[in-house]
């Protein structure tokens, strides 16, 4: 089989890349490995810079058509007390909040939108194994589909399959941790009608453990943030115990937490942020999670994984539509992408390192930073966080469609 670009890993990176390559008449083959693309937990949270790209896609009216929740404020809620240190709604931008949409719903919303298209081929199932190399050059992959082995010419390779990515480990990229391993356990917990609506609250289990809370239609889905090896400590407790942590960073679930009574309800996940030093391989480039991992604090991965999708499609068009992609295209797109990456990265690791780990490793209670009690009140600085978390560090802007 032969195509002009083969991307492995359907997740926000690979297929709003797909979305963009189809749409200017590239022929793509999209690998998925599993059946569907319904993960638990996978990030949400869609802030308004990457939902302007979405527009200009012509992706957001059917984003809204699906279930959905809205959030103008993100807050942090401590010993009775509430700081909403980000509010979108001063933004100048036509959407004034974070949108939180299922991201199997919000990835088979983009498919949806090419299955007609006959220069698109989406693999269910298969999974993208070892790639082929030909004088030192990418020139495809092996590919594994219900046990049965095939292979796939390209002209290009994109790996977009996540922090854990084979295609970076198969060609040995580079990869340096940008800040400490957490571990987040997340779970839902019943809504009910009687629930007054929040937007974000954090609250902090014993004034220590971080618990983040984010609101849907019929649930509340829930973060419960602890130190490497915190998860292992609390299976060895109980599930017990883990009620009687939540219940302290939120006294209002102590009448649902018994619905958490099997671990199997739980997902579990480790992740240290880190990034390649070096993005691509003549007929090989990363984006996304492959190329950059995020830690789950802001919840920008989604985000700048759809502005990766968006700056390589800039560059790659042109060039697929030209004389081919050659390693001058690739490394445009990571000159383009590695500053705000190493921005938010560096945000993250900070955050984590000044505000998250004292507590979780040293037991001590948390109190909030004097600038997080400061922002709200300076007109001057309280827009700052919002436009950049909600806005990015970068000027993305669409090309190709």
């Amino acid at each position: 089989m032969k195509t002009q670009v083969c991307i492995v890993g359907g997740g926000p990176a690979g297929v709003i890349l797909a979305y963009q390559l189809v749409k200017n008449g590239i022929e793509v083959s999209l690998l998925e490995a599993q059946k569907d693309f319904d993960r638990n937990f996978r990030g949400d949270t869609i802030h308004f810079k990457s939902m302007e790209l979405l527009h200009d896609l012509g992706l957001s009216d059917g984003i809204f058509s699906l279930p959905h929740h809205t959030m103008a404020q993100l807050g942090v809620e401590f010993d009775g007390e509430t700081i909403n240190f980000i509010d979108f709604s001063r933004q100048n931008t036509r959407f004034k909040f974070v949108t939180l949409v299922d991201q199997a719903l919000f990835l088979q919303h983009v498919i949806d939108q090419l299955k007609d298209e006959s220069n698109f081929k989406l693999m269910m199932q298969t999974q993208g194994r070892d790639l082929m190399w030909e004088d030192g050059k990418v020139v495809g992959i092996h590919t594994r589909t219900a046990g049965v082995e095939d292979m796939i010419r390209a002209d290009l390779v994109v790996g977009c399959d996540g922090r854990n990515s084979r295609i970076r480990k198969q060609a040995d990229f580079e990869f340096t941790e940008t800040s400490n391993k957490i571990e987040v356990l997340w779970f839902r917990l019943p809504r009910k009608a009687s629930d007054a609506t929040i937007q974000l609250a954090g609250g902090f289990a014993g004034g220590r453990t971080p618990i983040v809370i984010l609101e849907r239609h019929d649930h509340f889905q829930i973060g419960l943030i602890v130190p490497e090896k915190g998860y292992r400590q609390l299976r060895n407790e109980g599930l017990e115990q883990l009620h009687e942590r939540i219940i302290e960073g939120v006294p209002a679930f102590a009448d649902r937490v018994d619905t958490l009574d099997d671990w199997n309800k739980i997902a579990f996940l480790s992740v240290a942020g880190g990034r390649v030093k070096q993005w691509w391989r003549d007929g090989l480039l990363l984006i996304g999670d492959a190329a950059h991992v995020m830690t789950p604090l802001g919840g920008v991965g989604i985000n700048y994984a759809i502005e990766d999708a968006i700056v390589a499609a800039n560059e790659l068009v042109p060039a697929l539509k030209g004389n081919g992609v050659e390693t001058r295209h690739l490394a445009k797109i990571q000159a383009q992408r590695d500053r705000p990456i190493r921005i938010i990265q560096s945000i993250q690791g900070n955050a984590q390192r000044r505000i998250i780990t004292p507590g979780l490793l040293n037991d001590e209670p948390f109190s909030f930073p004097p600038f997080m009690r400061i922002l709200p009140n300076v007109p001057v600085l309280r827009d700052l966080p919002s436009k950049f978390i909600g806005g990015g560090f970068s000027r993305v802007r669409v090309k190709t469609v």
